[in-house]
Parts: structure tokens; sequence; C-alpha cells
């Protein structure tokens, strides 16, 4: 927020703003459908056609794998002390890795307040 030219206040009734933040971490799961088809092939007696049918082999191969990750929501409040309205709101939501570093979560932070009016 400094480089947007706010600065932080020691006493909060001197404060015009004042700054809220929460942040959630979920599991999700994912069921994906894959299907391997070779290409289509109607086979007679004594020819084959490229396109029409199952083919020799029949029908295609469909297996479901299931994939599990972690999403995290930063929730960033801006209200006016003043009124006691918010003012701005800022929610950033992204698939989270185990290993989440301070960077990261700092990149994260800048990519939120990348809008925040000056």
């Amino acid at each position: 927020m400094g480089a947007k030219g706010f600065h932080m206040v020691d006493d909060a009734s001197q404060a015009t703003l004042l700054v809220d933040y929460h942040h959630t971490l979920q599991n999700h799961r994912e069921v994906v459908r894959e299907v391997n088809a070779p290409g289509a092939v109607y086979c007679g007696v004594r020819f084959c056609r490229p396109g029409w049918g199952w083919g020799l082999y029949g029908p295609p191969e469909v297996w479901y794998r299931q994939y599990n990750y972690r999403e995290g929501r930063l929730v960033i409040d801006i209200e006016d002390r003043a009124s006691g309205k918010l003012a701005w709101q800022a929610v950033g939501t992204r698939e989270i890795d185990q290993r989440l570093s301070d960077k990261d979560l700092q990149r994260e932070v800048r990519s939120v307040l990348r809008d925040l009016p000056s």
C-alpha cells in the first residue's frame, strides 16, 4: 500500500482507512473423464473403412482420474474509518502449493492490491 501513497499510523484514531484481511484454504477434489479412442475404423468381412464404427478393438477405453488440490483465497477489506463503510475490497484466489513461501504470499498481496486506487 506504500507504493500507492498510503502509510501506516500508530494511533488508529488518526487513520482515515482501516485495513482488514482474511484468508482461507480449501481442499478440492475433481474427477476428470479421459477417453482413449484411436481412429475409428469400420471393418467388414473383406474391407476396412476409416471413420465409421468402433473398429477391430471395440469401443474406446474410458477411465476416470481424481485430482486433489488446495485453493487459497485472500480477502482484503479497506474501510473508511469516519463513515464505517467499506471503501474497497479485493479478493484473490489461486491454487496453493503445499510449499507456499513468504515470497509467494507477498506476490499474491501485491496482485490483489494492484487495482487499489491511489
